[in-house]
């Protein structure tokens, strides 16, 4: 939770008024409760409305149907998938794949994994490596795999190994890109 004050203190500081319902781990909903409260602070309460959401216990968020699965993270942490008609979107979270959030993300058209390391022979606790994670296009039947939370000094290697696997199904997701979920 450590960007979440920040980026609730912000968002308080644009004049944001709309709720921002957050879905959370059960056994973090305290944790996540604890930031915003800091995030408030001075005040008591922050000047938009933030429902803490049980992430298994969500069937849907507005008209998309919502489905969860856990994934490898130090941290309880879950992946999710949202679905309408025939778009669907994955998103890992953080934490290397298990077999539930494999089987949670097959099909999808667009995922989004995070790769934190740049190989699996360089491994970080917790986290998915890129021959892991780019395998899971054609293991999962992705349409678009995009990978985020890299470990920013690896970036070249990243995009070195991108380059070297040619496929453009496989991208770096980067700050300000419009993703389309068709």
């Amino acid at each position: 939770c450590g960007g979440l004050p920040a980026l609730v203190d912000h968002m308080a500081a644009r004049g944001r008024v709309k709720p921002l319902p957050i879905l959370a781990p059960d056994d973090g909903l305290d944790r996540v409760a604890s930031a915003l409260a800091f995030a408030a602070w001075p005040s008591a309460t922050l000047p938009f409305p933030v429902p803490l959401l049980p992430a298994t216990r969500q069937e849907s968020i507005g008209p998309l149907r919502l489905a969860t699965a856990q994934t490898d993270h130090a941290a309880t942490n879950y992946a999710l998938r949202l679905d309408l008609g025939d778009a669907s979107l994955f998103y890992s979270g953080d934490g290397r794949p298990t077999n539930a959030s494999r089987a949670l993300m097959t099909g999808a058209r667009v995922a989004f994994h995070e790769t934190q390391a740049p190989s699996d022979s360089t491994p970080t606790e917790g986290h998915a490596d890129f021959e892991t994670v780019t395998a899971l296009l054609d293991s999962q039947s992705l349409g678009q795999l995009w990978l985020y939370h890299t470990e920013a000094r690896a970036d070249a290697t990243f995009a070195q190994n991108l380059r070297a696997l040619g496929n453009r199904q496989i991208r770096f997701a980067e700050a300000g890109q419009i993703v389309r979920v068709r």
